[in-house]
């Protein structure tokens, strides 16, 4: 680059304040700048500060990224695999980091690590297609050799054991064979299959729910477990932890609260790991309104099952409770007989921790429990890119628009606005009206067809002329006569 240039970025620069050229240094995007840029203002700022302070996270993980891809065009590879450890080191959730690790020790042919953090990478990032790709391939790679490896002979041998009843025999080649298990969905879902034949049941699920966990479109992992929580759910039917939480459930229906948790208590060491038993126990908790446990079983079902979608319902339900018991809880306005004393916040304490001021103590009912109020998709905790949480507040505006128009308050005094509802309103009601102006058959049934349009103009025209006739006076008390 030109000093010519690298000093007409400086004039550009050297003007600005220090905030800006701050912001700029720490949050600004790597794609959106110069390189030099960035040299440039780390100069003007250890000459007006002093010192530089240190880059955001984000921006650093940028530069990381280019150097890693740099490092790879270049055949750098350990160079590029330190690159992504300082990845991981700042973000542990960066998926890419792990899918570009991935990448360099396949290129090294080290496919265990390969596929390990491939794994990794979908775990964070289910999505991630590249990541998917990369996966499958390995796997593929690391099959063929597990068809050829000692690993595999000696689990054939066990498998050949189990069929003629030998289990002392087997347990043996398994400990032989796990210290070299690769780690692929099908060795695991292999491994759980002889298990399944000594009808190990316990072992059989664990192997086939790591297959799953490796890989989640494993069908044959899948139909296995499947078939193997069957028999399962029969023996759950007729334990005597079912039992307990049968009693459990009409004590709760008898609301003897103290009696059901005592009862719960006691079938959860006797529960197996099924995803049935722990959906069940949550129904107990939560109709005992022990959201909390409830919540954690609800989520060990999806653990033990992740397709279970009755334990994902529960789940959601239980969820939205114990959001509106949290909301009226802290606010104080509990509505039971025996009214819970709110919460108090030392304000001062919170400012001087820089903790934020909890949102149940001010945001409002609605918007803190329904999805697609105002407010609710962007609450504390929440990114608001939650794509349903965003097609429900855009309904959400869509349904008050069209209540506003119906109930002749969709006004305003804003000139530009008024002048452009005329527009919309009249050009509405021409489209409605004119096809009837054909005289004939045809200009009939298009007029009939698009008739709603003029509807909706009127409509809209009665809202300027309502709005055009607000008095002077409500410009400063319109009451809620104004929408915008």
């Amino acid at each position: 680059m030109s000093d010519n240039h690298r000093e007409q970025i400086y004039e550009n620069l050297i003007v600005e304040e220090a905030e800006d050229l701050l912001d700029i240094w720490q949050f600004g995007k790597i794609d959106d700048w110069d390189e030099v840029v960035f040299e440039v203002i780390k100069e003007i700022l250890l000459d007006r500060l002093g010192y530089v302070p240190p880059q955001s996270i984000e921006f650093q993980i940028s530069e990381i990224k280019y150097r890693i891809e740099d490092y790879l065009e270049s055949d750098e590879l350990e160079k590029a695999l330190s690159e992504c450890e300082l990845a991981i080191q700042l973000n542990p959730d960066f998926a890419i980091a792990y899918n570009y690790r991935g990448e360099i020790y396949e290129e090294m042919e080290q496919f265990e690590n390969a596929i390990i953090n491939y794994q990794k990478a979908i775990e964070l990032s289910p999505n991630f297609k590249d990541a998917w790709e990369s996966m499958l391939r390995v796997e593929s790679v690391l099959e063929e050799e597990f068809e050829e490896s000692t690993t595999k002979k000696q689990l054939d041998q066990a498998l050949e054991y189990a069929n003629n009843g030998e289990t002392q025999k087997v347990l043996e080649q398994f400990e032989s064979a796990k210290l070299t298990l690769p780690n692929i969905a099908s060795a695991h879902n292999y491994l759980g299959s002889i298990f399944d034949t000594l009808n190990m049941l316990e072992p059989a699920i664990n192997s086939y729910r790591k297959a799953i966990q490796l890989n989640p479109e494993s069908k044959d992992a899948w139909e296995n477990l499947f078939g193997i929580e069957l028999a399962l759910e029969k023996e759950f039917e007729e334990s005597i932890a079912k039992q307990h939480l049968d009693q459990a459930l009409e004590y709760a229906n008898d609301e003897e609260i103290e009696k059901a948790l005592v009862e719960c208590e006691t079938a959860k060491p006797l529960m197996p790991s099924l995803a049935i038993a722990y959906n069940y126990l949550g129904l107990i908790l939560q109709t005992l309104k022990q959201l909390e446990p409830a919540i954690d079983s609800y989520l060990k079902a999806i653990q033990l099952n992740p397709r279970f979608y009755a334990a994902r319902e529960n789940l959601a339900n239980a969820r939205v409770v114990w959001k509106e018991d949290q909301y009226l809880t802290f606010s104080g306005s509990n509505p039971v007989e025996e009214q819970v004393t709110a919460i108090e916040f030392d304000e001062a304490q919170i400012q001087v921790s820089g903790e934020p001021i909890p949102q149940l103590l001010y945001m409002d009912k609605n918007a803190f429990l329904l999805v697609g109020w105002a407010g609710h998709r962007t609450r504390q905790g929440h990114s608001g890119y939650d794509p349903l949480e965003t097609d429900f507040e855009f309904a959400h505006m869509q349904g008050v628009m069209i209540r506003l128009l119906l109930t002749r308050k969709f006004r305003t005094r804003n000139p530009i606005y008024l002048a452009f509802m005329v527009f919309v309103g009249i050009l509405y009601f021409l489209y409605g009206i004119l096809p009837f102006t054909l005289g004939n058959l045809y200009g009939t049934i298009a007029g009939i067809i698009y008739s709603p349009y003029s509807i909706v103009g009127v409509i809209l025209l009665v809202n300027v002329y309502l709005s055009l006739r607000l008095e002077k006076s409500d410009e400063y008390e319109d009451n809620g006569y104004t929408f915008f």
